[in-house]
């Protein structure tokens, strides 16, 4: 008994489910998956770009716009990859690129989405500590202002060195200067200096 001389080989055609999956959490990855990389990058800046947008179209309209548009363009992905899905099947996956070039495809795309999801992480959080500061600076003014204005009704406000002795330790530790002018006026004038630099106006 002979045996061929060379054997045909099956080759296991991609998932299609994987494929889907892969759409769902790295936009246009499943693109990939069945060799057409630039797909991939296609969906990948589409997404982004859509993105962008509904977050432009959320803020100045406070409607739920932007988050149909994201909707809709990941349907219409989904309904793009799964007809191509069916082109390139139909021609038995041919393709050029190897699997390492596609694994690092998916992963240049997963550092991607790494890094975007830790830069919309912080800067609200940032956002939020620089308000606050900027409160927290606004409260020191103000106590500042309430101590100026008792010394000036018990007639002991002078120019010079504001009174500070009824503040928290914590607000004098944040004071590098503060300096009283017009101190005969209705309304004395207050040079605030914080010990990080920052001046504040105090109202």
């Amino acid at each position: 008994m002979t045996l061929p001389a060379q054997a045909a080989t099956l080759r296991k055609p991609p998932s299609s489910t994987v494929g889907y999956v892969l759409n769902f959490f790295l936009p246009g990855a499943g693109f990939t998956l069945i060799g057409l990389w630039g797909w991939h990058l296609f969906w990948l800046a589409f997404v982004l770009a859509m993105g962008a947008v509904a977050a432009l179209v959320n803020e100045a309209t406070a409607s739920p716009v932007g988050q149909v548009l994201i909707f809709a363009t990941l349907i219409a992905m989904m309904v793009h990859f799964g007809r191509t899905y069916g082109q390139q099947e139909a021609k038995e996956f041919p393709s050029t690129l190897g699997k390492p070039a596609k694994i690092a495809l998916v992963l240049g795309h997963v550092a991607l989405r790494v890094v975007l999801l830790t830069v919309t992480t912080l800067l609200p959080l940032s956002d939020a500590r620089s308000k606050m500061e900027q409160a927290h600076d606004m409260a020191l003014a103000s106590a500042v202002k309430i101590e100026v204005v008792l010394a000036q009704a018990d007639g002991k406000l002078r120019d010079g060195p504001c009174p500070l002795s009824g503040l928290s330790t914590t607000y004098r530790d944040k004071i590098a200067s503060c300096t009283v002018t017009g101190s005969a006026s209705k309304e004395p004038d207050i040079s605030l200096i914080l010990t990080d630099g920052q001046t504040l106006s105090v109202p």
